[in-house]
């Protein structure tokens, strides 16, 4: 039988079996295992990469939109009729609920009223602009907010103007205008 000592000296991994090299080994030595890559941890490490690079590609955006939407090219004011002047196009990636009320060229615009301040750079969606009154003539009216429908009435928005005629018993209601 060979001594511990003629095992370690010959070199690592001479041993038959694991038990053989346990065996040959004298007490308080540590067998160490080679410090190599095996091919499975490279094959691990190449796959831990490409799902990196992967993962990275995904949630990169792109480069340049491929969809143009109208935007405010400076601040404009509730009730103020919109123009070609106030409105610019820019390229923006819009998820679909803010798309569908988005409008893509500024002509359906032109000749519509904000019903809401809209800033610089806004988007302009269809619930902030309305249509033009094609009254022949304009009035403005200057509504108290406790007398504006509870303070519900919003400058830009369409109201029906009535008048009253006499008084008393012999007053008469009339809808001047239906839609101003």
């Amino acid at each position: 039988m060979r001594t511990g000592h003629a095992l370690l000296e010959r070199g690592r991994g001479d041993a038959a079996t694991p038990e053989d090299a346990r065996a040959s080994r004298p007490a308080g030595v540590i067998a160490r295992r080679s410090r190599h890559l095996t091919g499975r941890a490279l094959v691990g490490g190449l796959l831990i990469a490409v799902a990196g690079l992967g993962a990275f590609a995904i949630a990169t955006p792109d480069a340049d939109p491929d969809q143009r939407y109208v935007v405010a090219a400076h601040a404009i004011e509730p009730g103020a009729r919109i123009g070609a002047a106030d409105l610019e196009l820019l390229a923006a990636d819009l998820p679909d609920v803010l798309a569908g009320g988005a409008f893509t060229t500024p002509d359906q615009l032109i000749d519509r009223v904000a019903l809401a301040p809209l800033a610089t750079g806004e988007l302009v969606q269809a619930g902030a602009v309305g249509v033009r009154s094609t009254a022949p003539f304009e009035v403005a009216v200057s509504v108290e907010g406790d007398r504006s429908l509870d303070g519900q009435l919003r400058p830009g928005e369409q109201v029906a103007v009535l008048a009253t005629y006499g008084s008393g018993p012999d007053a008469a209601t009339f809808t001047v205008v239906g839609e101003a």
